[in-house]
Parts: C-alpha cells; structure tokens; sequence
C-alpha cells in the first residue's frame, strides 16, 4: 500500500476574516459583525490528487467545456460538460451518462451545474432555454422547471434560485464605468422573483481595446455562493463578505484585516507577460493600452466563496494571474470563527470541498480539462 505523500501548509498569520463572537441568533435581531480572532492552524493537502478522471491518456470519459462538478450522498462524482452530458462515476469506477446536445426534453444547449442544497438531485441550468433538469442520479430520472426570469441562477434550494441579474443599462462610452447587479430569490413554486440586493460594480469596461477587459482585476464581478438558507456575497472592490438570508436581510457580515495588495508596476508586468503567454503574441500594445488606463488602486479582496454542507465558509484571496503558484483559502466556522488555512494548486478549480477531500477541475499545459480529487487532512 502506497501512502500519498502531502504538503504541510503554512500556519495562519495574518487573518483574513474573524469570528463573530457571541452571534446574534436572533431572526429579528440585529444582524452580526466578525471581528479579528487569532488561530494557528496546520492543515494539509495531498501532493498528489487520489482520483482523476479525464486526463490525457488515462482513458475512460472526457470532458468537453467542464462547466460544474459535485459529489453525491453515495459518494458519485457528477461531471457537466459543454456537450451537454452529465457523466456519473461510481465509486465502483462504473460511468452513466445523461443528456444530449438540443432543446427537447433531456437535451441541453449551454448547461451549467449549479449548487444545491437539501436535494440530492443534480441541478442542471441551461442559460440558453432558460430552464433547470432535476436530475435523479439513482435512475437518471428527471424533473424539468421553467419559467425562470432572466439573469444567471447561483444555485438551487428547496425550490428557490438565487439569480443574479445581468448588468443594468450602462455607459456607452470607452473606460472603466461603475455598473449595477442587481440579486433576487426565484420562487419555483408560483413563479415570483423578488429582488433583495442592488451592488454597483465597479470594475467593470465598457467598449474596451481587445483583451483588455479579460484581466481579472480589471474586469471582476461580486462573489457569490449558496449557502445553507440565503447567500454570501462579496462586492468587486471592498472587504466585507456580507450573508443574506431568504428575505434578503444581512444577517452576518465579514470584513477582510488583511491590507489590499496595491496595483503596481510590478503587477502589470506580470499581466502584459500572461497576455503574451495566452495569446502568443508581442505585448508591446498591450502595456501601452495599460498605461494610458485608469487603473483601480487595489486588487479584488476576494476570488472565490465556498460553502460546506455544516455552513463552513472557505473564502480565497484574489490571484492576480502572474504572480504566485498557489491559491490561499481561509476557512471560517458557520459562526465565523477561523479554523483552518489552505493553499491548493493554480491550475485546480475548486468546485467542491468535503470533510476530507477537495475535487476540483484541472487544466493541464495543453488546456486539456480533467476532474480532480485531493485529500484533505483537517488539524482542528
């Protein structure tokens, strides 16, 4: 028996977020502000994934355009992919498929996978048909809802979407304009749409020079997770993670300790040489669209928010692309209490984090796609 050796990260020492101590439980009551804790935790990821499924030469099923993937109750990783296919592996190793390319019944155009809670059905979104498959993952049964209003669903619950709206009427003008979102819960169940959150955005262009707009800190939007009964969003240019219950009233707020890292030359050399990267061409242009910009000061707070099943909250600071190897996640109790640090690989998207385990889609140096799943050891 091989034991797969793992990287011991580093100890927590400059907090991200804090606890909320002594949280207002109340549903009437006033909601509740973290404030900075100290905590010194070792946690660990294995150097190597324990499962993968999809990589280059390793046979069994790939992956076109992975846009989401989860783990059933009975351990079933469920892969969505452009092609408009759920793929199902086994802990057995045995492969189902579901779906087809089109528009009737079991046929998807742009599907995505959306978060969940309290179902162990697969929701599938298709953006284009504008409709959600509840797909069984027992028999591959399903259940289709309609009716959904415009926007980008973040997740499904109990019969409840959480939808953020597209952008509201903006500038036509070229530059970096200020524009609206606004989020709202959709009602399955008799159709209603009620808007709870209105967030101007702030990094966001407008009649941009070609691949301008396609640098992170320059084109980001809030972040937004599922959580277990409302959601976590974090605005594109400050520190606070505020949660929203289903009737849209803050009920717990969390603000960043750690200082924004500034934009600076050093950043934007970095930027011009991913471009040049990406593109396989020279940068030269590039800069010089850079330099005649007006810049945000400072990078996004935050890149990414995941939610456990118990209410465990992992936040990641924003990467800017160039600079660093690894993504650093703070992980916070339900309470907001910090219990953990974690650096996972650039290249993994996280999608999923379970009690001893991240699974995550991998983009190899040939941007070949393929479903990761590494073991996590928790040090409480």
């Amino acid at each position: 028996m091989t034991t797969t050796p793992a990287i011991f990260l580093g100890l927590a020492v400059g907090l991200l977020l804090g606890c909320a101590e002594g949280a207002n439980p109340d549903p009437a009551g006033a909601p509740s502000r973290a404030t900075e804790a100290a905590a010194d935790t070792l946690w660990s990821l294995s150097m190597a994934p324990e499962a993968e499924y999809g990589a280059r030469g390793a046979g069994g099923p790939f992956f076109d355009r992975i846009s989401g993937v989860t783990t059933t109750s009975a351990g079933t990783v469920a892969v969505v992919d452009g092609g408009g296919v759920l793929t199902l592996i086994a802990p057995s190793g045995e492969v189902r498929t579901f779906g087809y390319a089109g528009e009737g019944p079991g046929e998807f155009v742009s599907p995505t996978l959306l978060a969940s809670r309290n179902t162990d059905s697969i929701p599938i979104y298709d953006f284009r048909l504008r409709r959600l498959h509840l797909v069984d993952p027992d028999d591959l049964g399903y259940r289709i809802v309609d009716g959904f209003p415009g926007g980008t669903p973040i997740g499904w619950v109990d019969g409840w979407a959480a939808i953020a709206d597209r952008d509201l009427p903006r500038p036509r003008t070229p530059g970096m304009h200020p524009r609206t979102h606004e989020y709202s819960w959709f009602n399955a169940e008799d159709g209603s749409n009620t808007k709870f959150l209105e967030i101007v955005v702030a990094r966001m262009f407008t009649n941009d020079p070609p691949n301008v707009s396609y640098v992170p800190f320059l084109n980001s939007r809030p972040v937004i997770a599922l959580g277990t009964d409302g959601v976590l969003i974090a605005p594109d240019d400050g520190p606070d993670v505020r949660f929203f219950d289903r009737d849209g009233k803050v009920r717990q707020t969390w603000t960043s300790q750690v200082p924004p890292r500034p934009v600076d030359a050093r950043l934007l050399r970095a930027a011009v040489a991913d471009f040049e990267a990406r593109t396989e061409r020279d940068g030269s242009w590039f800069e010089r669209a850079l330099s005649e910009m007006t810049l945000p000061d400072d990078l996004p707070y935050f890149g990414q928010i995941i939610v456990e099943d118990d209410g465990t909250r992992w936040l990641k600071r924003f990467r800017a692309p160039g600079i660093g190897e690894n993504d650093t996640w703070r992980v916070f109790s339900a309470d907001g209490t910090l219990i953990g640090r974690v650096e996972t690989p650039g290249r993994l998207e996280v999608q999923e984090v379970g009690a001893d385990f991240i699974l995550g889609v991998w983009v190899d140096e040939l941007g070949v796609e393929s479903v990761r799943r590494y073991t996590l050891r928790r040090t409480r």
